[in-house]
This record gives C-alpha cells, structure tokens and sequence, in this order.
C-alpha cells in the first residue's frame, strides 16, 4: 500500500469533490491515462469498483474501502 501527503489550500468539500471524480484522475497523474468505472455503481461510494489504467500496460483494478465527504 502507498501513501502520500500534500498540503492543498482549497476548502475540503472541493478537494473531495475533484478526487472523488474518478474519471479526472489522469489529469494528476504522470502514468494513468484512463479510469473508468466497472460494474453497475458509478459513483464514490463503498464498494463502487473501477479501474486505471497505467502507460507502462497494466490496468490496476481498484475498490473504494471508504468515502466520507468533508
């Protein structure tokens, strides 16, 4: 498992807001260049599953363990 930490100054429901948006990850990330949602939930709830995937092949398939808005 990874982590990281960054000091954002923006209220906390807009940072919650943009990374909930599963589909807008890419546009943060060096080596994603698409996420989509899998199965019938489309949207940042517990549960929900999707999938990224990477410029190097490899699609990562994910799963939301939680999802509390600010």
């Amino acid at each position: 498992m990874d982590e990281v930490s960054l000091r954002i100054e923006a209220a906390p429901e807009q940072v919650y807001d943009l990374l909930a948006d599963i589909t807008r990850m890419p546009e943060w990330s060096p080596d994603l260049w698409r996420c989509s949602w899998r199965g019938k939930v489309r949207e940042p709830v517990v549960g929900a599953r999707f999938i990224g995937f990477n410029k190097t092949g490899f699609p990562t398939p994910n799963v939301i363990e939680s999802a509390q808005p600010a």
